[in-house]
């Protein structure tokens, strides 16, 4: 038998728990939007197109703030496109791995926030745009009337003002992938500047400055610093992205990967990230962990290479062992850590795995990865305590010792075998 010993002390506090830690977004991406949170002539779907199954399942998963409209998805995007009568809109464009309609928008996206119960965070595009079209944006979104572009949301049917307060300025622009990728220095003056913009619309706004998108990339730590060096009087947070693969089917290997990463990211690696500065807290604003081929299933047939098939999985459990435990680790940095978002939102309802040619009507589902997020949501509250634990390890492929108590563990009378036959 393997015994861990736990330690609890009501002494021992990091901080008060941040609700906004049980985050998602919503991207134009796949299945996401259309066929996923939206789809008129859906059996649950209502007046405004949304559909009534995924908003019971994101009510019941318990998410709290849902970033839009990305993701790599934004670098590309123009938010004008997306407002005004439909039948106004532009013709659809191409986009990122897609075609854009342009049928669900800034204002369908608040619709359904306030539907789902989640505070809505927006995105601007500082890829292909800058600094004035973040302004317009704000002054869109969150100006009372009496200007241009608050003026024109009026026009559009929405009197009040959005009051968005959570914003992101750009997003993964340190990445080779993304449409006006920038070195540190170029994004953390547009940073800067936009955010100068944008708070002088609205005041109140909270920013996140873009932090590296990946851990493997030459400049992952440097960047960050080099980017606060210039907005860091104009930033509240930074964002920490990570994503995990399982290449060489070890689960137990990869998953502690992933824990240590999150156990250390506020100062990894340590020679090259000197931060959080006083004031800066960092936002995991985008992670996952994925079982690689061990853990998937490809998406269906008929929609293969097609840009509705782009991203769909079919979870195992073996994700969710490690999504319980990175949650917490997120917690256990509730003193420098605030608004950590798993991956997209139909990842954990599955809506977009009931939507090929084949399913039409089908209703979404709870993929594996959905339970754990739920139940943290729902029973996770107040103060956040700092655990002392003595755990015996064992050696893994990626890592010598890896204590049994970094990863969630689900015994079963065939797992519980092969351990005693080892």
């Amino acid at each position: 038998m393997i015994r861990t010993r736990l330690v609890l002390d009501a002494d021992f506090v990091i901080g008060d728990l941040d609700r906004r830690i049980f985050g998602a977004f919503v991207e134009h991406l796949g299945r996401c939007v259309y066929t996923g949170i939206y789809e008129p002539g859906h059996p649950t779907a209502d007046a405004s197109g949304f559909r009534g199954d995924v908003l019971a399942l994101t009510r019941e998963l318990g998410a709290t703030i849902v970033r839009y409209p990305g993701g790599n998805f934004l670098s590309g995007y123009n938010w004008e496109d997306g407002v005004g009568p439909r039948e106004q809109r532009p013709a659809p464009r191409p986009a990122r791995h897609s075609t854009e309609s342009n049928q669900f928008g800034t204002n369908e996206f608040m619709a359904w926030s306030r539907a789902a119960g989640v505070e809505p965070m927006l995105a601007v595009n500082l890829g292909t745009r800058g600094a004035d079209a973040a302004r317009n944006f704000v002054e869109y979104c969150n100006h009372p009337g009496g200007t241009a572009w608050s003026d024109l949301r009026r026009s559009h049917g929405c009197e009040e003002p959005h009051a968005v307060r959570a914003w992101c300025p750009g997003n993964e622009m340190d990445a080779p992938r993304q449409i006006g990728q920038k070195t540190a220095g170029e994004y953390g003056r547009l940073a800067r500047d936009t955010a100068r913009l944008m708070r002088w619309i609205s005041p109140g706004v909270q920013l996140t400055a873009c932090g590296s998108s990946n851990r493997d990339l030459p400049t992952f730590g440097a960047w960050e610093y080099e980017v606060l060096e210039e907005c860091f009087d104009e930033v509240d947070l930074l964002s920490v992205h990570a994503y995990f693969e399982n290449p060489h089917a070890d689960t137990g290997s990869s998953s502690a990967t992933w824990t240590a990463w999150t156990s250390t990211s506020r100062r990894w690696p340590p020679s090259r990230m000197p931060w959080p500065r006083a004031g800066i807290l960092s936002s995991a604003s985008s992670w996952r962990w994925t079982s690689g081929t061990s853990g998937t299933r490809r998406a269906p047939p008929s929609t293969r290479g097609s840009p509705a098939g782009r991203g769909r999985r079919a979870w195992s459990r073996r994700p969710t062992t490690s999504r319980t435990p990175g949650r917490g680790r997120c917690a256990v940095g509730a003193d420098e850590q605030r608004r950590p978002r798993a991956g997209r939102l139909p990842r954990a309802t599955g809506q977009r795995h009931r939507r090929d040619p084949h399913r039409a009507g089908r209703r979404g589902r709870r993929q594996t990865i959905f339970h754990p997020f739920a139940l943290a949501a729902r029973h996770a509250r107040g103060r956040v305590l700092r655990p002392a634990i003595v755990s015996p390890a064992r050696a893994g492929r990626l890592h010598p010792e890896m204590p049994y108590r970094s990863r969630a563990r689900r015994t079963t009378k065939r797992a519980a075998a092969r351990r005693s036959s080892r």
